[in-house]
Protein backbone atom coordinates (compact mmCIF):
# COMPACT_ATOMS: atom_id res chain seq x y z
CA UNK A 1 0.00 0.00 0.00
CA UNK A 2 2.84 2.40 0.87
CA UNK A 3 4.55 1.62 -2.44
CA UNK A 4 1.37 2.34 -4.43
CA UNK A 5 0.77 5.60 -2.58
CA UNK A 6 4.39 6.61 -3.19
CA UNK A 7 4.00 6.05 -6.92
CA UNK A 8 0.73 7.97 -7.04
CA UNK A 9 2.49 11.01 -5.60
CA UNK A 10 4.84 10.98 -8.59
CA UNK A 11 1.96 11.12 -11.10
CA UNK A 12 0.62 14.34 -12.58
CA UNK A 13 -2.96 14.64 -11.23
CA UNK A 14 -4.23 15.21 -14.78
CA UNK A 15 -2.71 11.94 -16.05
CA UNK A 16 -5.67 9.65 -15.53
CA UNK A 17 -4.17 6.92 -17.73
CA UNK A 18 -1.04 6.52 -15.62
CA UNK A 19 -3.04 6.76 -12.41
CA UNK A 20 -5.42 4.08 -13.67
CA UNK A 21 -2.45 1.86 -14.55
CA UNK A 22 -1.03 2.11 -11.01
CA UNK A 23 -4.38 1.54 -9.34
CA UNK A 24 -5.78 -1.20 -11.57
CA UNK A 25 -2.78 -3.11 -12.90
CA UNK A 26 0.19 -2.72 -10.59
CA UNK A 27 -1.38 -4.57 -7.60
CA UNK A 28 -2.05 -7.55 -9.89
CA UNK A 29 1.47 -7.38 -11.33
CA UNK A 30 2.98 -7.38 -7.84
CA UNK A 31 1.28 -10.72 -7.20
CA UNK A 32 3.06 -12.40 -10.14
CA UNK A 33 6.29 -13.90 -8.84
CA UNK A 34 8.00 -14.05 -12.23
CA UNK A 35 7.60 -10.27 -12.57
CA UNK A 36 8.65 -9.40 -9.02
CA UNK A 37 11.53 -11.88 -8.69
CA UNK A 38 12.53 -12.39 -12.32
CA UNK A 39 15.54 -10.61 -13.76
CA UNK A 40 14.98 -8.00 -16.46
CA UNK A 41 17.93 -9.47 -18.33
CA UNK A 42 16.33 -12.78 -18.98
CA UNK A 43 14.59 -14.51 -16.13
CA UNK A 44 15.67 -16.23 -12.94
CA UNK A 45 19.17 -17.42 -13.84
CA UNK A 46 19.80 -18.73 -10.35
CA UNK A 47 17.39 -21.60 -10.98
CA UNK A 48 17.94 -21.99 -14.70
CA UNK A 49 18.91 -25.37 -16.10
CA UNK A 50 19.96 -23.85 -19.44
CA UNK A 51 23.14 -22.15 -18.15
CA UNK A 52 26.25 -23.51 -16.50
CA UNK A 53 27.54 -22.16 -13.18
CA UNK A 54 30.03 -19.81 -14.82
CA UNK A 55 27.31 -18.21 -16.95
CA UNK A 56 25.01 -17.85 -13.94
CA UNK A 57 27.81 -16.17 -11.98
CA UNK A 58 28.42 -13.65 -14.77
CA UNK A 59 24.71 -12.76 -14.83
CA UNK A 60 24.70 -12.33 -11.05
CA UNK A 61 27.68 -9.96 -11.20
CA UNK A 62 25.87 -7.56 -13.55
CA UNK A 63 23.80 -4.67 -12.26
CA UNK A 64 20.18 -5.59 -12.84
CA UNK A 65 16.64 -4.98 -11.68
CA UNK A 66 13.50 -7.05 -11.40
CA UNK A 67 11.18 -7.29 -14.38
CA UNK A 68 8.48 -5.21 -12.69
CA UNK A 69 11.04 -2.48 -11.87
CA UNK A 70 12.19 -2.45 -15.48
CA UNK A 71 8.57 -2.06 -16.64
CA UNK A 72 7.77 0.72 -14.15
CA UNK A 73 10.97 2.62 -14.92
CA UNK A 74 10.14 2.56 -18.62
CA UNK A 75 6.48 3.57 -18.28
CA UNK A 76 7.06 6.42 -15.82
CA UNK A 77 10.00 7.90 -17.74
CA UNK A 78 8.16 7.74 -21.07
CA UNK A 79 4.90 9.18 -19.79
CA UNK A 80 6.95 11.99 -18.25
CA UNK A 81 8.44 12.67 -21.69
CA UNK A 82 4.97 12.62 -23.31
CA UNK A 83 3.78 15.15 -20.71
CA UNK A 84 6.69 17.48 -21.54
CA UNK A 85 6.06 17.14 -25.28
CA UNK A 86 2.42 18.13 -24.81
CA UNK A 87 3.21 20.94 -22.38
CA UNK A 88 5.76 22.42 -24.84
CA UNK A 89 3.54 21.61 -27.85
CA UNK A 90 6.29 19.72 -29.61
CA UNK A 91 6.17 16.91 -32.15
CA UNK A 92 3.25 14.76 -33.33
CA UNK A 93 1.17 15.02 -30.16
CA UNK A 94 -1.12 14.77 -28.31
CA UNK A 95 -1.44 11.03 -27.96
CA UNK A 96 -5.03 9.92 -27.53
CA UNK A 97 -6.17 8.15 -24.37
CA UNK A 98 -6.56 4.88 -26.26
CA UNK A 99 -3.05 5.22 -27.75
CA UNK A 100 -1.52 5.73 -24.30
CA UNK A 101 -3.23 2.60 -22.99
CA UNK A 102 -2.10 0.58 -26.01
CA UNK A 103 1.47 1.80 -25.49
CA UNK A 104 1.47 0.81 -21.81
CA UNK A 105 0.04 -2.66 -22.45
CA UNK A 106 2.48 -3.23 -25.31
CA UNK A 107 5.51 -2.20 -23.30
CA UNK A 108 4.43 -4.39 -20.38
CA UNK A 109 4.61 -7.40 -22.73
CA UNK A 110 7.72 -6.46 -24.71
CA UNK A 111 9.80 -9.04 -22.79
CA UNK A 112 7.10 -11.69 -22.64
CA UNK A 113 9.51 -14.25 -24.10
CA UNK A 114 11.64 -13.85 -20.95
CA UNK A 115 8.83 -15.08 -18.71
CA UNK A 116 9.89 -18.54 -17.46
CA UNK A 117 6.74 -20.27 -18.77
CA UNK A 118 6.84 -18.65 -22.24
CA UNK A 119 8.81 -19.80 -25.26
CA UNK A 120 9.78 -17.84 -28.34
CA UNK A 121 7.13 -15.54 -29.85
CA UNK A 122 6.79 -15.92 -33.62
CA UNK A 123 4.75 -13.90 -36.14
CA UNK A 124 5.83 -15.29 -39.50
CA UNK A 125 2.29 -16.28 -40.55
CA UNK A 126 -1.34 -15.59 -39.66
CA UNK A 127 -1.35 -18.77 -37.60
CA UNK A 128 1.65 -17.72 -35.49
CA UNK A 129 0.28 -14.17 -35.15
CA UNK A 130 -2.95 -15.57 -33.73
CA UNK A 131 -0.98 -17.79 -31.35
CA UNK A 132 1.07 -14.81 -30.20
CA UNK A 133 -2.10 -12.77 -29.67
CA UNK A 134 -3.64 -15.51 -27.57
CA UNK A 135 -0.54 -15.77 -25.38
CA UNK A 136 -0.28 -12.00 -24.91
CA UNK A 137 -3.99 -11.75 -24.08
CA UNK A 138 -3.58 -14.40 -21.37
CA UNK A 139 -0.63 -12.58 -19.82
CA UNK A 140 -2.35 -9.19 -19.98
CA UNK A 141 -5.45 -10.55 -18.26
CA UNK A 142 -3.25 -11.82 -15.41
CA UNK A 143 -2.02 -8.24 -15.01
CA UNK A 144 -5.51 -6.71 -14.91
CA UNK A 145 -5.60 -5.28 -18.43
CA UNK A 146 -9.38 -5.76 -18.73
CA UNK A 147 -9.94 -3.37 -15.82
CA UNK A 148 -7.38 -0.86 -17.10
CA UNK A 149 -8.56 -0.93 -20.73
CA UNK A 150 -11.85 -2.86 -21.20
CA UNK A 151 -11.55 -2.73 -25.02
CA UNK A 152 -7.96 -3.99 -25.16
CA UNK A 153 -8.94 -7.16 -27.05
CA UNK A 154 -10.13 -5.00 -29.96
CA UNK A 155 -6.55 -3.72 -30.28
CA UNK A 156 -4.79 -6.98 -29.50
CA UNK A 157 -3.25 -7.20 -32.97
CA UNK A 158 -1.81 -3.68 -32.63
CA UNK A 159 -0.46 -4.57 -29.17
CA UNK A 160 1.13 -7.76 -30.50
CA UNK A 161 2.70 -5.83 -33.38
CA UNK A 162 4.27 -3.39 -30.90
CA UNK A 163 5.43 -6.21 -28.62
CA UNK A 164 7.45 -7.93 -31.33
CA UNK A 165 8.76 -4.64 -32.74
CA UNK A 166 9.91 -2.89 -29.56
CA UNK A 167 13.38 -4.21 -30.27
CA UNK A 168 15.15 -2.63 -33.23
CA UNK A 169 17.10 -5.64 -34.51
CA UNK A 170 16.16 -9.07 -33.20
CA UNK A 171 12.85 -10.79 -33.86
CA UNK A 172 11.16 -7.78 -35.42
CA UNK A 173 8.34 -7.97 -37.96
CA UNK A 174 7.84 -4.41 -39.17
CA UNK A 175 6.21 -5.24 -42.50
CA UNK A 176 2.44 -4.78 -42.06
CA UNK A 177 1.37 -7.11 -44.89
CA UNK A 178 0.13 -9.95 -42.65
CA UNK A 179 -1.19 -7.73 -39.86
CA UNK A 180 -4.83 -6.70 -39.37
CA UNK A 181 -4.29 -3.46 -37.49
CA UNK A 182 -6.80 -0.99 -36.05
CA UNK A 183 -4.59 2.07 -35.67
CA UNK A 184 -3.19 4.02 -38.59
CA UNK A 185 0.32 2.88 -39.40
CA UNK A 186 1.94 6.27 -38.76
CA UNK A 187 0.43 6.41 -35.26
CA UNK A 188 1.42 2.81 -34.59
CA UNK A 189 5.02 3.58 -35.52
CA UNK A 190 5.01 6.51 -33.09
CA UNK A 191 3.87 4.15 -30.34
CA UNK A 192 6.66 1.81 -31.33
CA UNK A 193 9.14 4.61 -30.73
CA UNK A 194 7.65 5.12 -27.26
CA UNK A 195 8.11 1.41 -26.51
CA UNK A 196 11.70 1.43 -27.73
CA UNK A 197 12.43 4.58 -25.74
CA UNK A 198 11.01 2.92 -22.62
CA UNK A 199 13.08 -0.22 -23.08
CA UNK A 200 16.33 1.73 -23.43
CA UNK A 201 15.82 4.31 -20.71
CA UNK A 202 14.69 1.72 -18.15
CA UNK A 203 18.02 -0.12 -17.94
CA UNK A 204 20.56 0.58 -15.22
CA UNK A 205 23.61 2.56 -16.33
CA UNK A 206 26.91 3.20 -14.57
CA UNK A 207 26.06 6.89 -14.10
CA UNK A 208 23.44 9.38 -15.32
CA UNK A 209 26.06 10.79 -17.70
CA UNK A 210 25.84 7.54 -19.68
CA UNK A 211 22.38 8.58 -20.89
CA UNK A 212 23.81 11.65 -22.60
CA UNK A 213 27.08 10.15 -23.78
CA UNK A 214 26.26 6.56 -24.75
CA UNK A 215 22.53 6.19 -25.43
CA UNK A 216 22.35 7.02 -29.12
CA UNK A 217 18.90 5.47 -29.55
CA UNK A 218 17.41 7.54 -26.73
CA UNK A 219 18.88 10.75 -28.10
CA UNK A 220 17.59 9.94 -31.59
CA UNK A 221 14.03 9.16 -30.44
CA UNK A 222 13.85 12.25 -28.22
CA UNK A 223 14.93 14.41 -31.15
CA UNK A 224 12.40 12.75 -33.47
CA UNK A 225 9.47 13.22 -31.11
CA UNK A 226 10.34 16.80 -30.15
CA UNK A 227 11.29 18.20 -33.58
CA UNK A 228 14.91 18.42 -32.39
CA UNK A 229 13.95 20.75 -29.54
CA UNK A 230 14.57 18.57 -26.47
CA UNK A 231 17.82 17.07 -25.25
CA UNK A 232 18.86 15.11 -22.18
CA UNK A 233 20.09 16.78 -19.02
CA UNK A 234 20.77 14.99 -15.76
CA UNK A 235 21.72 15.37 -12.12
CA UNK A 236 23.76 12.90 -10.13
CA UNK A 237 23.75 12.34 -6.38
CA UNK A 238 26.92 11.34 -4.58
CA UNK A 239 25.27 8.39 -2.85
CA UNK A 240 22.09 6.40 -3.52
CA UNK A 241 20.34 5.00 -0.46
CA UNK A 242 16.98 3.62 -1.55
CA UNK A 243 13.60 5.20 -0.92
CA UNK A 244 14.82 8.47 0.63
CA UNK A 245 17.07 9.07 -2.36
CA UNK A 246 14.09 8.49 -4.67
CA UNK A 247 12.12 11.19 -2.84
CA UNK A 248 15.02 13.63 -3.20
CA UNK A 249 15.48 12.72 -6.89
CA UNK A 250 11.79 13.35 -7.56
CA UNK A 251 12.03 16.69 -5.80
CA UNK A 252 15.00 17.72 -7.90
Amino acid sequence: MFYLNFLKQAIDPHDQVLLSFVEQMLPRMMELQYLVDGSAKGGDHAHSTKHNEDTKRKFEEKNDQSMVSHLLNGVFATMRMVHILEMERLGPVPFLDVERRIYILSYLMHDVDKFPHVHRIATESRETIEQAKQLIEQELRKCGAAEFFPDFVDYLEDITYLVVNTQQKYGTHLHTYLWKLQLKERRLLLLRRLCTYSDHIAYLVDSPAAIASEAETLITILAELSDDELEFTYHQMREVRGLLTNVINNGL
